[in-house]
């Protein structure tokens, strides 16, 4: 085996060597971003979660008052029909 040999086999196994490295240091990289992607999910799904509860809270607090006034205007309703006209019949 000549020296030439030698110098182009230890080149490809260093080549081989910084990939692998590469490699791994990407799929680091990658697991890394990828916890944070996922903190940052929950994060707003957490908030997402808030402003349905609060949204929720407020839309039955809005049912009750339409309700209410659902029941204040039949009872109106219901006095002026039987309460008797007072204009006169000509009008």
């Amino acid at each position: 085996m000549n020296i030439e040999n030698l110098i182009i086999q230890s080149g490809f196994a260093g080549l081989a060597v910084l990939l692998i490295y590469a490699l791994i240091w990407i799929g680091k990289a990658f697991i890394t971003a990828m916890k944070e992607s996922q903190n940052t999910i929950v994060s707003i799904t957490d908030r997402s979660n808030g402003v349905v509860r609060d949204n929720t809270e407020v839309i039955k607090q809005l049912r009750e008052a339409t309700n209410e006034q659902k029941l204040i205007s039949s009872k109106l309703h219901e006095e002026l029909l039987r309460r008797p006209c007072l204009l006169p019949k000509d009008h």
